[in-house]
C-alpha cells in the first residue's frame, strides 16, 4: 500500500482514537471503524431495497413490456426522487442511474427475477410478467 497518498492517510486518520498521552487506541479505533462500516452496509442495503422496489413498481406499471435501460434508469431515478426527497438533487442523477443499472443487472439472468433480450424489440423484462410458452 502506498501510504503517501493523502486520501488514504485521511481515511485512516478519520477512524483513529487517541489516548490522553497522544498514543492511538487501536481497539477503540477498530471499533469506531466497525460501527461506521456497519452503518454504511445497512444504508447501502436499504438503498438497494429502494432501488429494487422502484424497479418493481416501474415494471408493475408496464406489465409484460420490455424496457430499455435508458428508460428504466430515467424513470426509476425520477420515481426515487419523488418518493425520497433526499434523492432529488440533480447532482445525484448519475450516481443513482448507475445504481439502478447495477442493481438491475444483479437480478437479471438465469434463475433470477428479470431477463433481457437484445436487438429489435428487446430490453429488460420481468419474468413473472411474460406469457408462458405453450407446447414446448
Amino acid at each position: 500500500m502506498a501510504w503517501d497518498k493523502v486520501s488514504m492517510k485521511n481515511a485512516v486518520s478519520s477512524f483513529l482514537v487517541s489516548n490522553e498521552d497522544g498514543s492511538f487506541d487501536l481497539e477503540a479505533s477498530v471499533l469506531k471503524f466497525r460501527e461506521t462500516a456497519l452503518r454504511f452496509v445497512a444504508n447501502t442495503e436499504t438503498e438497494d431495497t429502494v432501488v429494487l422496489d422502484t424497479i418493481s413498481a416501474l415494471f408493475d406499471q408496464y406489465k409484460g413490456a420490455k424496457l430499455n435501460m435508458s428508460f428504466i434508469k430515467s424513470q426509476a431515478v425520477a420515481r426515487m426522487a419523488a418518493d425520497h426527497p433526499e434523492m432529488s438533487s440533480p447532482s445525484l442523477f448519475t450516481m443513482l442511474s448507475k445504481r439502478v443499472e447495477d442493481v438491475l443487472h444483479s437480478v437479471t439472468g438465469e434463475g433470477k427475477a428479470y431477463g433481457v433480450t437484445k436487438g429489435k424489440g428487446g430490453g429488460f423484462y420481468r419474468l413473472v410478467d411474460q406469457a408462458p410458452v405453450v407446447g414446448v
